[in-house]
């Protein structure tokens, strides 16, 4: 058993993580499991946007990073562009400093990319996003279209206020669903139409407040109906009005307490632990993980991995440690690299193999601090640079938090691991202070019914009723809101985000007893949950 130097946690080394450092000569780390999986997430800022200019063309763009930055922005077409090239930042490694000094004197020279946004149309407020159109504020979504304030949603068609949702048409406030059809606030969906405030439904259609069915139609509350009895009473009820839809999602929480729930959701997988993985093998404490294999603390969406070692947000990767945001092989200590291999404590790589230290290079090989070398010197001198960070003990060591080019807060890292003010300073990382001037008073007054709002409400400040930052209800998003019959948000996009983040377990697993045959289970459901928890056996009697 280790103690973990920062929060002092208990954790064990899995024996496949042991066989895993030795191979590769590093030192098992001193970090717990979810210290270092915090490490690696400060680096990562997906939601909070700034207006600044680019630093080289001067044009005005959206960005992750604030005009305050020690680097140069640059926006997606200067940065890809032909003015520049980041091996005329290479330089010399000083034996007599530690490495991460150098390193990050050496990352806050080279530009960066204002945000992550590429082949998008009509979709500029979205950041870590591809193939997107006219969406806005989506993050960690790919090829959606007419789509707002969502996280990491793929594929779908006119989806708000929702997260983790794949192939969804006509949505609203859904979390974890799949294939669904005009459904709202509900979770753990897959085939479904027309559900609303629902659980843990397969294959459903035309059901209300229900949990645990499988291929039903009609139902309401778990009982069944027939269709005209159906309608009736859904036709019957003030869904538009905001305070009766604040009800029904109250109620509804209450309701799905009762029913059994599955102690995990892992799908067609073996020799698995975790949470929310599919089609993988051998796969332990990983959560969002699909179509992988022989992996351990895999984090955030991370599919098509082999042989993969705490690591957050990464795809098509192989042999990968310690890494965020990545693609390719062999990568270790890095954050930011897509389709390298053989890459080493690097940063903003492209199409580089061999590098070793070195950040923004693009189709680049045995380059050390930016600087070309040839093969043999290449190898000669990454080999003097191990030994050294060994002597200075950063061998096998993630890049420190307080190097960030975000502030704490302005990362998941606090959505995950939330820290105050005090505390984040304490340990000597950043802070971003938020203007609490900026903010203005809502003077509007919103109707409770959608259907009573003008037009209007398209021009007014709004302020949050949970943090009392502004937002606005643009005029494409109220007609939608009016299509569905869905009341005006009262919360800030964040603060929708939060409580859709709040729905999910927390990604820790749990010893606790199933409810049903009291086996033990691993089960992201603590034991003073108040969920009836069933075990793999007892659930599928039960729902099937």
């Amino acid at each position: 058993m280790n103690t973990c130097v920062r929060c002092k946690s208990q954790f064990e080394h899995l024996p496949d993580d042991i066989k895993f450092y030795k191979e590769y000569d590093f030192p098992s780390p001193e970090l717990c499991p979810d210290c270092r999986h915090q490490n690696r997430i400060a680096y990562r800022n997906e939601r909070v946007l700034y207006r600044r200019n680019c630093d080289l063309c001067g044009n005005l763009v959206v960005s992750i990073f604030s005009i305050n930055t020690p680097f140069p922005v640059y926006c997606s077409d200067c940065w890809w562009g032909n003015k520049w090239d980041a091996i005329f930042y290479g330089c010399e490694f000083d034996f007599s400093r530690p490495f991460f000094e150098q390193f990050f004197e050496l990352r806050d020279k080279v530009p960066r990319q204002t945000l992550n946004n590429s082949k998008s149309i009509n979709s500029e407020f979205c950041s870590q996003c591809i193939g997107n159109k006219d969406c806005y504020l989506l993050f960690a979504a790919d090829e959606n279209q007419n789509s707002m304030h969502s996280y990491w949603i793929n594929r779908c068609i006119d989806v708000y206020n929702s997260s983790w949702l794949s192939d969804c048409t006509l949505c609203i406030d859904l979390v974890d669903a799949e294939n669904c059809y005009k459904c709202v606030y509900s979770q753990d969906l897959i085939n479904c139409s027309e559900c609303y405030f629902s659980y843990d439904l397969i294959g459903c259609k035309n059901c209300f407040a229900c949990a645990g069915l499988r291929n039903k139609d009609f139902y309401i509350k778990n009982q069944p109906h027939t269709k005209e009895e159906y309608f009736k009473k859904i036709n019957s009820l003030n869904l538009g009005s905001y305070n009766f839809y604040s009800e029904v999602k109250k109620l509804f929480r209450q309701f799905h307490l009762n029913i059994p729930h599955k102690y995990v959701h892992i799908f067609n997988s073996e020799k698995c632990l975790g949470d929310y993985i599919s089609n993988s093998n051998d796969c332990n404490y990983c959560f969002d993980v699909f179509e992988s294999e022989k992996c351990s603390y895999a984090f955030n969406l991370v599919h098509q991995l082999y042989n993969i070692r705490d690591c957050s947000f990464a795809t098509e990767a192989r042999n990968i440690y310690q890494g965020m945001s990545t693609a390719g092989e062999n990568v270790f200590f890095s954050t930011l690299n897509w389709f390298s291999i053989d890459t080493w404590y690097s940063d903003l790589t492209q199409n580089c193999s061999d590098v070793f230290g070195c950040v923004g290079l693009r189709h680049k090989k045995f380059c050390i601090f930016n600087k070309q070398y040839s093969e043999s010197d290449y190898y000669n001198l990454k080999k003097r640079i191990i030994e050294h960070m060994k002597k200075t003990g950063e061998w096998g060591k993630f890049f420190p938090v307080k190097y960030s080019p975000f502030a704490y807060n302005e990362t998941i890292a606090q959505d995950y691991f939330p820290l105050s003010k005090n505390e984040v300073l304490s340990r000597g990382w950043k802070w971003h202070n938020m203007d609490q001037r900026d903010f203005k008073p809502q003077i509007y007054q919103i109707p409770d019914n959608i259907q009573s709002v003008s037009d209007n409400i398209c021009d007014e400040v709004l302020a949050c009723d949970e943090c009392g930052k502004n937002y606005k209800v643009l005029l494409s998003e109220l007609k939608f809101y009016k299509q569905m019959n869905y009341p005006v948000p009262r919360k800030c996009t964040d603060c929708r985000f939060t409580e859709r983040l709040k729905l999910r377990n927390p990604r820790k697993l749990f010893n606790r007893e199933c409810a049903k045959c009291l086996k033990n289970i691993k089960s992201t459901y603590s034991p003073n949950r108040l969920e009836k928890v069933y075990c793999e056996e007892c659930y599928l009697k039960e729902v099937y």
